[in-house]
């Protein structure tokens, strides 16, 4: 049906790719190639760019003060950052059944606090803000930002 060499050239185009896969995940080849800007759309009217951040913040000398995402997250790959503030991290927000959080809500708890204080922030709350940016095109210059819907997590 194929020749070999029709054949050799399919099983080089497959394992080459998945090699440099296995060894490792930034070395992707295809998302790349596929999606260059990501799985997204960006949406572009009057030459305006809406654009949405979500930023962390931590309490430090009584002031909310945005914390690296990178490193909070550590070990856990910021790309998943997204998801886990979605579902609250896992913590309830009010108390469980007969007031007791479950254990697996407070390991949750302390470790946002032990990340916290890596930051050199108090380990007593966490807020999750979203920012939203106006960016002029093609100028690039930005028109405005504000913060929107923060949720704060009292942690201890």
């Amino acid at each position: 049906m194929f020749s070999r060499g029709a054949t050799l050239l399919i099983l080089l185009g497959l394992v080459v790719p998945e090699a440099l896969r296995s060894s490792s995940p930034a070395r992707e080849p295809y998302p790349a190639v596929i999606l260059p800007a990501g799985a997204g759309t960006i949406s572009l009217k009057h030459k305006l760019l809406h654009l949405n951040r979500t930023v962390l913040m931590g309490r430090r000398h009584h002031k909310w003060r945005e914390l690296d995402m990178i490193e909070f997250m550590k070990p856990i790959p910021v790309q998943y950052f997204a998801r886990i503030a979605r579902a609250r991290f896992g913590i309830s927000e009010g108390k469980k059944r007969h007031g007791h959080a479950s254990e697996d809500e407070r390991i949750t708890r302390r470790w946002l606090q032990e990340r916290l204080k890596l930051q050199g922030c108090s380990g007593r709350s966490l807020r999750v803000v979203t920012e939203r940016m106006t960016v002029q095109l093609p100028s690039g210059k930005q028109v405005s930002s504000h913060f929107e819907r923060p949720r704060t997590y009292v942690l201890g």
